[in-house]
C-alpha cells in the first residue's frame, strides 16, 4: 500500500542589526521526485524583500537585506514523502 507521509518543519531567528546587511539563508529544503515541498511561508518582521536563486550547487537561498535595528525571520514548510507501508513490520515508537 502507497501512502505519504507528512512532515512539518519551521525555525524560527530573531536578532538586532547596527545597520543594515546583506544576508543569505538556506532553509527550504530539498524537493524532488521522492518528496514534494506541499506548502511554505516565510515571514519577515519588518517586511523585507527577498530574492530567490539557486547557488551552484543546486540549494535554494534566500537573499534579503536585514534592516538596522530589530528583526524576526520565520520559515515553515510542510513537505510529503512517499513511502511503502509493511503491515508486517511492528515499529517500536517508545524508543
Amino acid at each position: 500500500m502507497e501512502d505519504v507521509l507528512q512532515i512539518r518543519v519551521g525555525c524560527e531567528f530573531h536578532g538586532s542589526a547596527s545597520e543594515r546587511s546583506p544576508a543569505v539563508f538556506q532553509l527550504q529544503p530539498f524537493s524532488g521526485e521522492a518528496h514534494k515541498i506541499l506548502e511554505e511561508s516565510w515571514n519577515t518582521e519588518p517586511d523585507v524583500a527577498r530574492h530567490e536563486y539557486f547557488d551552484s550547487y543546486g540549494n535554494r537561498c534566500q537573499r534579503l537585506t536585514v534592516p538596522q535595528g530589530e528583526r524576526f525571520i520565520r520559515f515553515r514548510c510542510s513537505r510529503g514523502a512517499m513511502y511503502f507501508i509493511n503491515s508486517s513490520v511492528k515499529y517500536d515508537l517508545a524508543h
